[in-house]
């Protein structure tokens, strides 16, 4: 491949970048209403949740909000206060994302 050649970075599904993690982010709100936490995004390989969301909803169209924050156990039973939930609230406008494509 030649500097010139310019390609399309697909990350792959373990993959740390960040436009991996904003299609995690994506496809972790399968339906209306739902409301995700802090922990959860970890559990799908989510670095830094409120990092991503806050670019997702900057740069990307997304209206990601966080409606809430709660103690949350984890699977140990240690408690966790102040975790946040998020919910999306609407997608990019146009009919297919960028970031749910992974461009």
């Amino acid at each position: 491949m030649t500097n010139s050649t310019k390609t399309t970075l697909k990350p792959a599904s373990k993959s740390a970048h960040k436009e991996a993690q904003y299609q995690r982010v994506d496809k972790g709100f399968d339906y209306p209403g739902k409301l995700i936490s802090t922990i959860d995004f970890r559990k799908l390989g989510v670095i830094h949740p409120s990092g991503r969301i806050k670019e997702m909803n900057e740069r990307h169209g997304y209206n990601i909000a966080k409606v809430d924050q709660r103690t949350v156990y984890d699977d140990q039973g240690f408690p966790h206060p102040r975790i946040a939930f998020y919910e999306l609230i609407e997608r990019p406008h146009s009919a297919t994302s960028k970031v749910a494509e992974g461009h």
